[in-house]
């Protein structure tokens, strides 16, 4: 089995969750891929392999980033279509507070693989079975024929 998660150094969400503090929102729950390795350990699962890989995505410029996130759609919803906008602003200050007017803007994300075996089971007992006679043509004619 494989399993790929957001890893647990994930900028976008510190920078997502800063923002949504700001505003008086819950913040999003960190990845834990060390629950994600206990719980396939748990339910059996053996020679679990861990692979984190550090990724730094460039956004130049970097409002790019903010049409990064628009792309993911505006709610339906009046209320949240507001409190999208407003989202989208304090990322854009907070970008601008982290960057200089004209460089890019970089995030650094974690990608977790977790890869796993579950142990082979035991093969059910088989009944004797009767031996198979395959049949072509030939042979069914030569069986007719005795």
């Amino acid at each position: 089995m494989a399993l790929a998660m957001w890893g647990s150094a994930y900028g976008e969400i510190r920078l997502m969750n800063a923002a949504r503090r700001e505003l008086g929102l819950r913040s999003f729950l960190p990845a834990r891929p060390d629950l994600a390795v206990r719980r396939l350990s748990q339910a059996g699962m053996s020679r679990i392999e861990r692979d984190d890989v550090e990724l730094t995505t460039t956004f130049d410029p970097a409002t790019a980033y903010l049409d990064y996130r628009r792309a993911f759609g505006v709610p339906s919803d009046r209320a949240a279509r507001r409190t999208n906008e407003r989202l989208i602003a304090t990322l854009a200050r907070l970008i601008d507070d982290e960057t200089t007017v004209g460089t890019p803007f970089q995030l650094q994300w974690t990608v977790t693989m977790l890869t796993g075996r579950m142990p082979s089971r035991a093969p059910e007992p088989s009944r004797p079975r009767r031996p198979r006679r395959i049949t072509t043509p030939r042979t069914r004619d030569r069986l007719q024929r005795s």
